[in-house]
């Protein structure tokens, strides 16, 4: 199996500091404390601060699991804790840009996983929110009120019955409308956690508004819609497109870029579908890709003009033999090349 190390080392990819790598973490003392409610963290009732080294996979994987524990107690109608949430993703603000890059990644390859869940979709609606918001310039305070936002804009869904999310087929005009209730029951969920919080349960019962009025439950327009609202909005839709639904497909991470050019004109601002195109890439580096001769090899460098034609270092060729020389192929110079999908480190055929 060709490992992620090697094909950086080949390409000349600067390393991350040690420095760069650790976090500071207020009142934990580990991160898998957070995940869910399935353990009580040791260090409860005294204040630590912390450096700790945590990989970008094992960070995803707390997030999801932390989001599987609320769905549980959503479900259940229990209380959740909304401050444990926000810490995450204080720990996620925390990160340099280039491990932000990695959990973007982490996002796409999780469209192959066919567990994918409520939970995995809060995850990351929240690490692309908080990508967006680096890229809009939000301060720190902000991006973590938008990433917060962002993870529980969906808790009403844990209400739906399982029969209406996973129907194979269309979806009636009843169920449709049972669909359509969620944000009033993520709002009034969010309500019970106090003042503190009316303000993330009124962005969250905004996320299906629309600039044009076409949106619901209470069709606000324009300035009437908070632009956390808007950000989320957009990535519901883009994550929903590329992962697989009981009556669809997903679709590539081009396509669904290009399905919602096509199809959000006049309904989210002009500047977030910009930004959603700027700061998400498509294929982010260290992807791993299959171009159309089927040589298959690893994102090393994006290219913003051209963010369909990135460069490739190759691990394997077109024959399938694999490439020693850590030669790298510019797609924004070859013309009759693209790529046709990400693919996930473990699933690289092995031919030597």
């Amino acid at each position: 199996m060709v490992r992620l190390a090697e094909v950086i080392r080949k390409s000349n990819k600067k390393k991350i500091s040690k420095k760069s790598e650790h976090i500071r973490v207020e009142d934990v003392g580990t991160l898998k404390s957070l995940d869910g409610d399935r353990e009580k963290a040791t260090t409860d009732k005294k204040r630590v601060t912390t450096g700790i080294t945590v990989s970008p996979e094992n960070l995803y994987e707390g997030l999801v699991n932390f989001m599987k524990g609320v769905g549980d107690r959503v479900k259940k109608r229990e209380r959740f804790d909304i401050q444990k949430g926000s810490k995450f993703i204080n720990v996620i603000v925390s990160y340099p840009k280039s491990i932000l890059d990695d959990l973007h990644r982490l996002t796409l390859l999780s469209a192959g996983n066919k567990e994918a869940s409520l939970a995995t979709h809060a995850a990351n609606v929240s690490i692309n929110a908080i990508i967006m918001g680096d890229g809009f310039g939000y301060p720190r305070a902000k991006q973590i009120e938008l990433g917060t936002a962002a993870l529980f804009h969906d808790i009403g869904m844990y209400r739906v019955p399982d029969t209406i999310i996973k129907k194979k087929g269309r979806l009636t005009p009843s169920e449709m409308k049972v669909i359509r209730k969620h944000p009033e029951v993520t709002y009034n969920e969010l309500l019970k956690y106090g003042e503190q919080y009316h303000w993330l349960a009124e962005v969250v019962y905004q996320e299906h508004e629309r600039v044009d009025g076409s949106g619901y439950p209470r069709g606000l327009k324009d300035d009437q819609i908070h632009e956390y609202a808007s950000i989320i909005g957009i990535l519901d839709i883009y994550d929903a497109l590329i992962h697989n639904r009981p009556q669809r497909g997903g679709l590539s991470p081009a396509y669904a870029m290009k399905e919602i050019i096509g199809s959000s004109k006049g309904l989210f601002p002009a500047s977030i579908i910009k930004h959603l195109l700027g700061q998400l890439s498509i294929f982010p580096v260290k992807s791993y890709v299959k171009l159309n001769n089927d040589s298959v090899g690893m994102v090393v460098k994006t290219n913003s003009l051209w963010p369909l034609k990135p460069a490739i270092s190759l691990i394997y060729d077109a024959q399938g033999k694999r490439v020693r020389d850590g030669r790298v192929l510019d797609l924004a110079e070859n013309p009759l090349l693209y790529i046709k999908d990400i693919i996930r480190e473990e699933d690289i055929p092995d031919f030597s």
